[in-house]
């Protein structure tokens, strides 16, 4: 990712560029491939913010989300 190469691997506008990739993928339901991404989010923001920082407590909720979600489609997919 270019935001990695150039600003760094916790730099929070890298963190805000996997966050929208993330999203997009939640949108397509495809929350095998947002969830990792969720938890590296999570892990910068915790580091460069604080986990109490509204960002780093959004980013928990998303995750947990989706992996709420990720969750059920497992279920669905083991009762097919």
């Amino acid at each position: 990712m270019i935001y990695e190469k150039v600003l760094g691997p916790e730099h929070p506008h890298t963190a805000t560029a996997l966050n929208n990739l993330a999203d997009h993928y939640e949108i397509q339901d495809e929350h095998h491939k947002a969830e990792p991404l969720y938890q590296q989010v999570l892990v910068i923001y915790k580091n460069v913010l604080g986990p109490e920082h509204p960002y780093t407590v959004e980013t928990l909720k998303r995750l947990a989300h989706c992996h709420d979600l990720s969750s059920r489609d497992m279920e669905i997919d083991e009762m097919r």
